[in-house]
C-alpha cells in the first residue's frame, strides 16, 4: 500500500510540475509589469487628446537608455469589450513624429493599438520587448496577447534589428513583421532560427531585397508562405524614399498562404549598352488577390552575352558581347514553371 501511495505521489508531481513552472513564469512576468508600472510614477506620463498616451522615460533593464513610448488607441477602444491587435514600431528618438491619424487612415492599422518605441543607444532589444514592454502593454491595455496578433515594424537598421529579434528566443512573442530596407545594405548574422509560422513582409531597394530574400531562404523560410518582398527599381547605393507607415499595404500579413496565379518578369530598361545595366525582378500575383516581388537566383542566357548579379538584381553586358537580343530564362522553385524574357544590347 505504501509503495502504491509513493508511486501515485511521483506521478502526480510529474503532472503538476509543468503547470507550476508555467504559473510561476506568468507570476514573474506580472510582477515585472507591476514593477514597471510602479516605476513609472517617478516618470513623466500623460495622455494627449484623441487617444494618445506618452511615456517619456520607460523603465528598462535591457536597453542602454530609457525609450520614449507613444501609444495610440483605435476608434471605439474605450467602449470595446474585446481586445485589439497591436503594432510595435521601432524608431530612432528624434525621428518622425506620428499622430493617431497616421494609422486610422489605413484599414490594416485602423483597428490596432499602435506603440511607437523611440530609442537611442544599444541593448538587448528582444529581452526588452518580451520581458518588459509586452507584459506592461498587455496588462494595462486591451491588447490581444497572442503572438499572431502582434506585428513589429521598423525601417533600415531598425528593420534589421527586427530580423534579429525574430530569430532570437524573443521571436516567439511575435509572428508578423513589416520592414523597410532602403538605406541599409548589410544583412545581420543571425544566430538563431525563425519560427516556422512567421510572416515577414519587406520593402526596399532591389539590392537589399535580394539579400533579405537570400537570408530568409537560408533559414528555410518559404516565399509567399513565410515572407514576401517588394523591390524598388533603384540602386542599393541610393537613398530611396521611405513612405509613412500608413501608406503601406499590410494585407498579406493577415492572409493565409495562397497559390501563385502568375509571374511577370520586369526589366528596368528595354535595352542596355555594353557599359550599362538593367535591373530584373519578377512581379508575382497570387490567387488570394495580393502581389509581391521575387528575385531569381539563377538565370540562363542565349546567346551568353549577359552576366547576372543576384546580390544586386542587376544584369550587365559581358566584355566583347555583340549587339542584338538576348533571351533570358530560369527556373522558379515556388511556381513549378520557369521564366522567360529578353533584353536588347545596343551599341
Amino acid at each position: 500500500m505504501k509503495k502504491f501511495i509513493f508511486l501515485f505521489i511521483v506521478v502526480l508531481s510529474g503532472l503538476l510540475y509543468p503547470t507550476l513552472v508555467w504559473a510561476q513564469s506568468q507570476n514573474v512576468v506580472k510582477m515585472r509589469a507591476q514593477e514597471i508600472r510602479t516605476d513609472l510614477k517617478e516618470d513623466t506620463r500623460f495622455f494627449i487628446k484623441n487617444g494618445e498616451e506618452i511615456i517619456t522615460r520607460f523603465p528598462t533593464k535591457y536597453l542602454e537608455n530609457r525609450p520614449r513610448l507613444s501609444i495610440f488607441l483605435p476608434e471605439g477602444y474605450a467602449a470595446a469589450q474585446g481586445r485589439f491587435p497591436s503594432l510595435y514600431i521601432l524608431a530612432h528618438e528624434g525621428g518622425a513624429q506620428y499622430t493617431r491619424e497616421d494609422f486610422t487612415v489605413n484599414p490594416a492599422t485602423a483597428g490596432s493599438v499602435v506603440i511607437v518605441v523611440s530609442m537611442n543607444g544599444g541593448g538587448d532589444m528582444g529581452a526588452f520587448l518580451a520581458r518588459e514592454l509586452l507584459p506592461y502593454i498587455d496588462l494595462n491595455y486591451k491588447t490581444d496577447d497572442l503572438a499572431q496578433a502582434r506585428t513589429l515594424l521598423g525601417a533600415d537598421d531598425m528593420g534589421l534589428k527586427i530580423t534579429e529579434v525574430l530569430a532570437s528566443p524573443a521571436g516567439t512573442a511575435f509572428k508578423k513583421a513589416f520592414i523597410a530596407l532602403y538605406a541599409a545594405t548589410a544583412m545581420p548574422q543571425l544566430e538563431g532560427d525563425f519560427a516556422p509560422d512567421v510572416k515577414i513582409a519587406a520593402v526596399g531597394a532591389l539590392g537589399n531585397m535580394t539579400r533579405i530574400q537570400q537570408l530568409m531562404e537560408g533559414k528555410n523560410l518559404k516565399f509567399a508562405q513565410n515572407f514576401i518582398i517588394a523591390g524598388a527599381p533603384c540602386p542599393h547605393t541610393e537613398k530611396c524614399e521611405i513612405k509613412p507607415w500608413s501608406a503601406y499595404d499590410y494585407s498579406w500579413l493577415n492572409t493565409s498562404a495562397a497559390a501563385v496565379a502568375g509571374v511577370e518578369p520586369r526589366l528596368s530598361a528595354d535595352k542596355i549598352s555594353p557599359a550599362g545595366a538593367s535591373f530584373l525582378w519578377l512581379d508575382v500575383k497570387f490567387k488570394g488577390g495580393f502581389a509581391a516581388s521575387y528575385i531569381p537566383a539563377v538565370l540562363k542566357f542565349s546567346p551568353p552575352f549577359l552576366a547576372w548579379d543576384a546580390q544586386a538584381a542587376e544584369l550587365s553586358v559581358i566584355p566583347g558581347a555583340a549587339t542584338g537580343k538576348v533571351k533570358i530564362s530560369g527556373p522558379l522553385y515556388f511556381y513549378g514553371k520557369g521564366l522567360k524574357t529578353s533584353l536588347k544590347i545596343s551599341e
